[in-house]
């Protein structure tokens, strides 16, 4: 049994020599590296975002999200702002114009929209909504569309997020750190949080499997 592991050992090492010495070997080493980087891209547009990989943060403004459209599920949303229309169910929630409000929705199955124009938009469903004072419970249709002043969106889980244009700052755990002017960043496997802040700034928060730009990429 040893004989055969340390046999089986000598063979793979020669085929590595064979790769990285002769022209032949190279040429399969690329395929195989081509097949690999194929079988990735596989799995990452069907995997399911679990929170694992390392955490990062990523500092912008709104621009950057502009155009940004997510499926949600079980997230939940805290917004202020002016809004355009709420609608809960069939009913239409009339708000003085100019008004700033609150929002809160949890436990949302939905669709999440930052529009060209920087509004936010959210169509869903969810069991729990507060409007200011006024609150819904119970599985409830909740459609709405406001200009924020600030928002959180948490529990955001995508497989895949691309952002075309990006100028700010990114961070990883407590030692990489990298700033962004204009730069294509794309992120795979991603969980965490979307907030934007009074004083304008995007956060995009958490967990990612990977992160790819034109400049770098972290694995």
């Amino acid at each position: 049994m040893v004989l055969k592991a340390l046999l089986a050992v000598v063979i793979v090492l020669v085929i590595a020599a064979l790769m990285i010495t002769t022209e032949t070997g190279r040429k399969y080493a690329e395929f195989l590296k081509e097949k690999v980087g194929d079988a990735v891209s596989l799995i990452t547009k069907f995997w399911q975002p679990t929170g694992e990989g390392f955490t990062f943060t990523l500092t912008t403004d709104i621009g950057t999200f502009q155009g940004q459209n997510y499926k949600v599920a079980n997230s939940s949303l805290s917004a202020s702002g002016i809004y355009d229309y709420i609608k809960i169910g069939n009913q239409v929630i009339n708000l003085k114009e100019g008004k700033k409000v609150k929002m809160f929705v949890d436990n949302m199955k939905g669709n999440f929209e930052i529009t060209n124009a920087g509004s936010v938009k959210i169509t869903g469903d969810s069991d729990y909504i507060e409007i200011g004072d006024i609150t819904f419970s119970g599985q409830t249709r909740v459609e709405a569309e406001l200009v924020p002043d600030e928002f959180s969106l948490t529990d955001l889980a995508q497989g895949k997020i691309v952002l075309s244009s990006v100028t700010g700052d990114i961070r990883r755990g407590e030692k990489d750190q990298a700033s962004l002017y204009g730069n294509k960043v794309e992120i795979n496997g991603f969980a965490g949080e979307l907030k934007l802040s009074e004083d304008g700034s995007v956060t995009l928060s958490g967990s990612a499997v990977s992160i790819k730009t034109d400049k770098f990429t972290w694995i």
